[in-house]
């Protein structure tokens, strides 16, 4: 998977969700404003629930009844859930409501109550309240992959409520699931050789005030998607949301709004990369860990150093690790090797009028990059769940500066196409696989450092081998773009087979 079609690989889970879910992990840790000072300035921090009155649960527990296509609700409510063409190949999904509860959202838990043959819940994706599905057989050995993620949008005004424009849909329908107004979305998605997310099934629950947002993986049948949608149920937890912080459908809306067209920050000029590190060389950056005296603080007291870098064309510098997906195991060839990676390159339509189509395909080989990390705590208490999150990137060096290798690689084909998609395992910009697990959720925590200890964490990236000369380690998150704190810290230059 490359930069360019991250989005078509997984849901399009734009910044907005992912904050919505942070909050929801910040509550979980009581920590209302974790995510939002470092990644989302100036987005809702997250809310305490109040209690809600049996009287009031009852009332919004009501049966919704249909009506000439608007659903009316007892105490003069009325909610519609529209659909209408923008384009050829963009749809507009909606809502207009009368009578919204402004004052008292209840909180609302999602509960399914059919699901089809194979599907598990997946026990470590997203927070609690957002729940994801996934095939175990589906071939990907990744409960992230796949199935259906949904979220719940919250409905706090009244009027029209303004509408999401979903681009690249080939086909659409409106229809009624149980007694909710619901649409269907299927977009176009050129086929990679994996799971991606080509549909969205969107469901009116107006007796909670809500839109939920199903995103639907290439490995679910229509059929039973369908029959699961109709056992699906969100039912009040007693407990309501306060209107002044909670993230609603409007605010979805209007993100979406003022954030088309956002472009990547693809290149950084020389003065941006001044602060770049060698392997061996230790460095100090904020980072997120549980003190004796508050959870989730930012803390300097934690010294990172890359020790060592190798490469491999196989996989055996990960010897048994428990932590190698099939996803992995399935690129080694007869021979013993990592297989050659089928590349299409896509130029993109403009999703309303055109579609993407294929202009031609490359075989690249592939190689491993195993990384060595090491993390001290340099201060005088024991730091529990440490959030690390490395990532491994390509980036090319030119006369002005920098540029991402892909960029690069694009500019000099004179944009004869915008995005390139791996059908093999090659994937960069992101922690793809590291043998330390930590946290609730037995991810990328370190369980503890007590003071002067220091613990080693293995990461490791399959990549194409003409990126090697290019790779360097951003030791503060995605890697998808030249990021503000990660050039403030500075990148760990780890290339290798160096021109």
């Amino acid at each position: 998977m490359r930069l360019e079609n991250i989005r078509e690989e997984f849901p399009e889970m734009p910044r907005q969700m992912r904050v919505m879910v942070e909050q929801e992990v910040a509550r979980q840790l009581e920590k209302e404003a974790y995510g939002a000072a470092k990644r989302c300035a100036g987005e809702k921090p997250g809310r305490r629930a109040g209690k809600l009155s049996g009287k009031r649960v009852a009332a919004l527990g009501l049966a919704a009844t249909m009506v000439t296509g608007l659903t009316a609700i007892a105490g003069s409510k009325v909610y519609e859930l529209y659909n209408e063409k923008v384009s050829r190949y963009s749809v507009k999904t909606g809502a207009r409501v009368e009578g919204a509860d402004t004052e008292l959202i209840p909180e609302v838990e999602v509960r399914v109550g059919y699901l089809p043959e194979g599907l598990y819940q997946c026990d470590v994706c997203g927070a609690p309240k957002y729940p994801k599905y996934h095939f175990k057989d589906n071939g990907a050995d990744d409960p992230h992959v796949g199935g259906v993620s949904m979220v719940a949008w919250v409905i706090d005004t009244e009027g029209d409520l303004g509408g999401m424009v979903d681009t690249n849909v080939v086909e659409q329908k409106k229809m009624t699931i149980g007694d909710h107004e619901a649409v269907y979305l299927k977009k176009n998605q050129i086929d990679s050789g994996g799971i991606g997310y080509s549909r969205i099934l969107y469901i009116m629950y107006p007796e909670v005030q809500r839109i939920l947002q199903i995103y639907v993986g290439d490995d679910m049948p229509e059929d039973a998607l369908l029959e699961m949608a109709e056992g699906i149920e969100l039912i009040p937890t007693g407990e309501t949301l306060d209107p002044e912080t909670v993230y609603t459908w409007n605010d979805y809306v209007k993100d979406q709004e003022e954030t088309e067209g956002y472009e990547a920050k693809v290149t950084a000029a020389a003065e941006e990369m001044a602060k770049l590190h060698a392997i061996g060389e230790e460095i100090t950056m904020p980072m997120r860990a549980n003190t004796p005296a508050e959870e989730f603080a930012e803390t300097t007291d934690i010294r990172i150093r890359v020790a060592d870098v190798q490469t491999a064309d196989d996989l055996s510098l990960l010897g048994d690790s428990e932590y190698v997906e099939d996803r992995w195991k399935n690129e080694i060839g007869e021979d013993g090797t990592l297989k050659p990676d089928t590349v299409q390159y896509v130029k993109r339509g403009d999703g309303r009028d055109t579609l993407d189509q294929v202009v031609r395909t490359e075989e690249l080989a592939q190689k491993l990059v195993y990384v060595t990390l090491e993390y001290t705590n340099t201060g005088e208490q024991e730091l529990t769940d440490i959030l690390f999150f490395p990532s491994i990137m390509a980036i090319a060096q030119q006369e002005d500066g920098y540029i991402l290798y892909e960029a690069k690689k694009r500019q000099e084909e004179d944009g004869a196409w915008d995005a390139a998609y791996s059908t093999g395992a090659a994937f960069l910009g992101e922690l793809d696989y590291y043998d330390v697990h930590g946290g609730e959720r037995q991810n990328n925590y370190i369980p503890s450092i007590q003071p002067g200890e220091t613990v080693t964490v293995h990461i490791a990236n399959i990549v194409h081998e003409e990126e090697l000369p290019y790779l360097y380690l951003n030791l503060s998150g995605s890697g998808y773009e030249f990021d503000k704190d990660a050039l403030e810290t500075g990148y760990v230059d780890i290339r290798q087979n160096k021109e």
